[in-house]
């Protein structure tokens, strides 16, 4: 189920699904480790002889649109208890605590008690096994552990601090009920106080509803130790510690003029909180996607990465760009090469990518993520003073980046078939070529920290040969081929040319190897636009012509693939740049069409219903959005 409000502070991070249970908390890192790991963490009431889970039958759920885009409020109406609950959750802005605020209102005049209940479930470390669970008595608590992972639970209502109620066990054994069979349960719990293995717990609290409307508190804390688990809990969550006033300003200045919408600060938000203190950006943290082939987008892509800080340091968040390219400075290469993928710590991740082809050796790599990184690091360093990313790390990274990008070249000066933007082909594509002319043009922005003049002229010119010869084997064509398959000597096949239309060619624009009045950026425009359309009730842009990744049995032959909000934020932000200022707002609109009610854009969506598909949110998706939304402020902006 896509995740329905993420929110993070760069070390700790949850995610709700549409139920309004907890089904991802990412520490000490975003995006890992991710001790829920799917397991709903969830609430429930009771009243009298009767009881209902929040999210399940007979309480279904809305989600809310909140004043600040960090916090989520969802409520849940059980009319058969009489009930109106009313939940608020924040994250502290730099402790890892969750807290939840619930709000019980009655829907009668009838008052009496009701007890409020919260399930936790977990598999610290990402593993169901050796976890333990025990009520602590002193705090009135729920201590979860596993080696050096700690969370903690507790509650409150009113003055009154601590759980009410409590019962330990395991997650599927039923000995004596699992915590999860006795949550809505109306019988006080007072059960185990421990339970090791793959365990459970649930706590609760009473309220007396004779005094009017009451609340309750569930406080949950992650540490790396029991004693750091019992300060965070006690830490003040004021409504000022959640963000920083900065975060939901609306800027007055240069590039971020125009993000005063609702949507573009969420968006801003959402960016912000996949990215880690450390400096890694993760693609989405969305654990649904493990099923059924074990695997997540919870890593971080470098051309993702780099794109999104791009985003933010043009939105006023140069902090959050300068921490990412700093941390892509220090990772481990291949060839000069970054890797495919990288967990939040660095490490290299598991990739896909082939390492023979055709009896040969082949790198393991994708040209265009390395070509990208290094133009956005060029591009962030003339935005602010580019000596202070100047260390022997950064030096190495700059001359051994463009050190590849000029070895992996075929005899005509174009770069050696990689896999694709998309990860699926292995060519010669057109968006590569674009963006590793780019990234070699803007060497002399990184002198500084490439300190290699020769290197710099080398780049130059190879820069000014491989334009010269993608314009040669284009001809007059206004569109170029998506890819081109390359011969046994490295050089472009042209007869077997991909001529089908790839929402990727728009990079040629929008990376600045075609300014928006060329003739052949229009020509790319109209062709995303009329090939790219899906012609559906629900509409929006696929990726490319035949694209089968998740493709719905609904989809017919006519339909060029899923719709993807990113690719239509790409498009909206290139009419913007053309000065389409209509068609762009448009195709935008279309691109926030699934978008849910607390601002989370998905991956794709289904054509004809809406319903999001793959990961939700997406946060290249949420970048390119406010791309889009930039880039329509500075067309609107009058010209002096």
């Amino acid at each position: 189920m896509p995740r329905a409000a993420t929110l993070s502070n760069g070390r700790f991070l949850v995610a709700f699904d549409a139920t309004g249970a907890l089904r991802d908390l990412t520490f000490p890192m975003v995006g890992m480790e991710n001790h829920a790991h799917g397991r709903a963490t969830r609430l429930a009431v009771v009243r009298g002889n009767d009881g209902c889970v929040i999210g399940g039958p007979g309480a279904p759920v809305t989600f809310h649109a909140t004043e600040r885009a960090e916090s989520l409020h969802f409520s849940a109406s059980v009319p058969r208890l009489g009930l109106r609950l009313d939940v608020i959750g924040r994250v502290h802005s730099t402790e890892p605590i969750l807290a939840l605020r619930v709000k019980v209102h009655s829907l009668h005049s009838s008052q009496g008690r009701v007890r409020v209940r919260l399930l936790g479930s977990f598999e610290l470390s990402e593993s169901n096994a050796l976890n333990g669970v025990e009520f602590l008595p002193g705090p009135k608590a729920l201590h979860f552990f596993r080696r050096s992972r700690h969370i903690l639970i507790t509650g409150a209502a009113g003055s009154r601090r601590g759980l009410d109620e409590y019962q330990c066990g395991h997650h599927a054994l039923p000995v004596d009920g699992t915590p999860a069979g006795v949550l809505a349960h109306a019988s006080a719990l007072a059960g185990s106080t421990a339970s090791v293995g793959d365990v459970e717990a649930v706590g609760g609290v009473e309220l007396d509803l004779d005094a009017g409307e009451q609340e309750a508190e569930f406080r949950l804390s992650a540490a790396s130790s029991l004693g750091d688990a019992l300060r965070c809990s006690s830490a003040v969550l004021a409504d000022a510690d959640a963000r920083s006033s900065s975060d939901t300003a609306s800027a007055g200045t240069h590039e971020e003029t125009g993000t005063r919408s609702d949507a573009a600060a969420r968006s801003r938000t959402l960016c912000r909180a996949h990215c880690d203190s450390g400096g890694a950006i993760v693609a989405a943290v969305d654990s649904d996607v493990l099923f059924p082939g074990r695997e997540s987008y919870a890593y971080c892509w470098p051309r993702d990465g780099a794109l999104i800080a791009d985003t933010l340091a043009r939105v006023g968040d140069a902090d959050s760009a300068t921490r990412f390219f700093r941390w892509i400075a220090r990772l481990e290469r291949r060839g000069g090469a970054l890797c495919q993928r990288y967990h939040p710590d660095g490490s290299v991740a598991s990739g896909w990518m082939q390492t023979l082809r055709d009896g040969r050796a082949t790198l393991p790599v994708q040209a265009d993520e390395t070509a990208l990184v290094l133009l956005k690091l060029a591009e962030h360093c003339a935005r602010i003073d580019g000596t202070t990313l100047a260390d022997a790390s950064m030096t190495a990274f700059v001359r051994e980046a463009t050190g590849f990008l000029l070895a992996h070249r075929g005899p005509t000066g174009l770069p050696r078939a990689s896999v694709d933007l998309w990860e699926e082909t292995h060519a010669i594509h057109s968006a590569t070529v674009a963006v590793t002319v780019r990234a070699l043009q803007s060497l002399p922005l990184l002198a500084h920290l490439a300190q290699d003049d020769a290197l710099i002229a080398e780049a130059a010119h190879a820069a000014a040969t491989m334009q010269a010869a993608f314009l040669e084997l284009l001809g007059g064509a206004l569109v170029p081929p998506r890819n081109w398959p390359e011969d046994s000597d490295g050089t472009p096949c042209a007869e077997a040319a991909d001529r089908r239309v790839d929402v990727s060619l728009l990079w040629l624009q929008l990376e600045g190897l075609l300014p928006p009045g060329d003739a052949r950026a229009h020509a790319i425009r109209c062709a995303v636009e009329a090939r790219l359309r899906v012609d559906s009730a629900f509409g929006g842009f696929a990726r490319y012509e035949g694209d089968s990744y998740l493709r719905t049995p609904e989809c017919s032959t006519g339909i060029a693939g899923n719709p993807w909000p990113l690719a239509a934020f790409m498009l909206a932000r290139a009419h913007a740049e053309a000065g389409a200022m209509d068609s762009a707002r448009g195709v935008l609109q279309l691109g926030l069409l699934s978008r849910s009610a607390a601002g989370h854009i998905p991956e794709q969506h289904h054509p004809f219903t809406g319903a999001p598909m793959g990961v939700m949110p997406l946060a290249w998706a949420h970048a390119a959005h406010l791309d889009a939304v930039l880039a329509l402020a500075r067309s609107a902006a009058p010209r002096i």
